[in-house]
């Protein structure tokens, strides 16, 4: 079966690059939302494995997302990846903002991603 991913921001090109680079690594099933509502009803819809969160968006930004996450029945199991352009300075320990783990969007290459998705588990290690 398939794992599936939840990609939520709001810029389309940044949501496309990432697509790109799932689609290198692995055979998943790929979700898209452009701002936080529309996500958690993806969210609620579609119980993905793995979710990643910009930070940055209109209306219903990355915290209040996460926040809302986090409350669902199965929010608490589900990995989610703040991925964003602010440093990890700016971002603070993503573990204590109640992120599992960080990437930023400028190194959102194959090789940053593929061991971010062996350490969650979400791609077996070959």
């Amino acid at each position: 079966m398939k794992k599936m991913i939840l990609i939520i921001d709001n810029n389309e090109d940044m949501r496309e690059i990432l697509c790109s680079y799932l689609s290198l690594l692995g055979d998943f099933e790929i979700h898209e939302a452009s701002n936080g509502k529309h996500a958690m009803e993806l969210f609620q819809e579609v119980s993905p494995d793995l979710v990643f969160l910009d930070l940055r968006m209109p209306q219903m930004d990355g915290r209040q997302t996460l926040t809302a996450i986090r409350a669902t029945k199965n929010g608490c199991k589900i990995p989610v990846v703040v991925w964003t352009v602010c440093s990890e300075k700016e971002v603070g320990d993503p573990r204590l903002a109640g992120f599992d783990e960080y990437l930023c969007k400028s190194s959102t290459r194959r090789d940053p991603l593929k061991g971010l998705l062996e350490k969650i588990g979400i791609l077996r290690v070959e």
